[in-house]
């Protein structure tokens, strides 16, 4: 999912009851966070869409818990055959979000070659 994807307004296609949007949205929030972090961006841009979301944006929803079916077996692992060095990482786009002129930053602390704690912010 890119930066494209927030420029898309089309439509009346808004659902008509947004709580198991919002659950469904909620749950991904804590899979993303406690153990898989390939699906943090796409969960983290559709949670922006809690009040008002879209038909697209359920679809999207459904797509992500396909996804994670059919990568359940993928996993964190903290790989210590390497010495323990602790490396970080941070990054950031100013004022990316045409929208709002919102900027995104994260950061990704490692532990020899594993990631232990990543983050990812809208500012």
């Amino acid at each position: 999912m890119d930066s494209n994807y927030l420029k898309l307004e089309g439509g009346d296609d808004r659902l008509p009851n947004n709580t198991q949007y919002r659950q469904e949205v909620g749950a991904l929030l804590y899979v993303a966070t406690v153990s898989r972090p390939d699906i943090s961006v796409a969960v983290n841009i559709l949670s922006r869409k809690n009040e008002k979301p879209r038909e697209r944006d359920w679809n999207a929803v459904k797509r992500i818990i396909r996804y994670l079916k059919t990568t359940a077996e993928l996993k964190l692992i903290i790989n210590i055959d390497k010495e323990p060095i602790l490396t970080a990482f941070c990054d950031a786009d100013w004022a990316n979000v045409k929208s709002d002129r919102k900027s995104t930053s994260g950061k990704v602390f490692k532990l020899g070659n594993s990631a232990i704690q990543w983050m990812s912010k809208l500012c």
